[in-house]
């Protein structure tokens, strides 16, 4: 496998090979000597074509900005892992296979398309993840929220037996759900915070969140363990140690 290909820095497309420090655009998509993972620090990318990034190699937006045009199901993740580190990458959409790493440790990530099904492993350590629609965990994904802000219409854990951590950070969204035997973790002395802004929500539906088990302290089911805020347009639940 090559050594990663580094963006020159300034504007252009993605595909054209003299924007590159290397003078040929990254072909992560490969298995042979020719792979090779991409890497951008600064400058405005721009693809109208899909992203596939498969076989170990990676995406890596240390800064600047990188923005995709091309559906959702075209930016393909299969054994490939996708960093941002800073600056902002905005695409309609991602397809993720169960071996794809997705790392948000600053910047900003935007989906704005249809619906987004998350699988692989996700760590969100710090920046901010926005879905326009629903944001779905696959089941088998190990996932943690430890310091990023997630926003999404919809937050669910749609696998069956899939945990979803939580120990810091902020979930914005208008509505949860959880399979069975799946639920969202707040971890021990987790200081994450669920605001659930839906107004058709009561107390009483939070509460059965809480002892349904689809919300769990340190995985346990104890509704003891969370106070919960209501506010004029929804919900603000917290754990406490």
């Amino acid at each position: 496998m090559a050594d990663p290909v580094i963006w020159g820095g300034g504007d252009g497309n993605y595909d054209t090979a003299e924007n590159w420090d290397e003078g040929v655009a990254p072909r992560t998509w490969e298995t042979d000597a020719l792979a090779a993972s991409a890497v951008i620090n600064s400058g405005n990318v721009t693809k109208s074509t899909g992203l596939a990034v498969k076989n170990g190699n990676s995406l890596t937006l240390n800064g600047g900005n990188f923005t995709s045009s091309a559906p959702g199901n075209a930016n393909s993740f299969c054994d490939g892992s996708l960093t941002v580190n800073g600056g902002s990458l905005s695409v309609l959409g991602f397809a993720f296979d169960e071996k794809s790493h997705l790392t948000l440790a600053g910047g900003s990530i935007s989906v704005t398309g249809g619906n987004l099904l998350i699988a692989g492993t996700v760590s969100l350590q710090s920046g901010t993840f926005t879905a326009s629609n629903d944001f779905l965990v696959k089941e088998g994904t190990k996932i943690s929220l430890s310091g990023a802000t997630l926003n999404a219409d919809y937050v669910g854990v749609v696998g069956s037996n899939t945990v979803f951590d939580f120990s810091a950070g902020k979930i914005n969204s208008s509505r949860f759900g959880a399979a069975p035997d799946s639920y969202l973790n707040f971890t021990g002395k987790s200081t994450g915070t669920l605001v659930l802004k839906f107004p058709g929500y009561k107390l009483s539906a939070i509460n059965d969140f809480l002892k349904s088990g689809q919300i769990r302290y340190d995985g346990a089911i104890d509704s003891g363990r969370f106070e919960i805020i209501q506010e004029d347009d929804g919900f603000t639940i917290t754990a406490v140690p």
